[in-house]
């Protein structure tokens, strides 16, 4: 898998850029707020702007338990490129 952002770990998902206020209404268990929010050019964002990554296992938990052909398929695309926004 290739990462989406430079602080990305191994065993995340990169869920794109979010304030302290979005972060703190995300219902992932294993979210993370990074440090320094990127563009899609690769430039720095404004400071209130942080990468949200989430760990791989709890999207495959999801998955597991999912009944909908079209979410798994979103799911799945998110496990196989390391980001939601692909």
């Amino acid at each position: 898998m290739e990462k989406s952002h430079p602080e990305q770990g191994d065993d995340e998902i990169f869920m794109g850029n979010t304030t302290d206020q979005w972060f703190g209404k995300m219902g992932w268990l294993t979210k993370r707020l990074g440090k320094h929010g990127l563009t899609a050019l690769d430039q720095p964002t404004g400071s209130d702007w942080k990468p949200c990554f989430i760990k791989r296992s709890e999207v495959e938990g999801v998955i597991a338990k999912s009944q909908c052909d079209g979410e798994i398929d979103v799911w799945q695309r998110m496990l196989e490129t390391g980001s939601a926004l692909a």
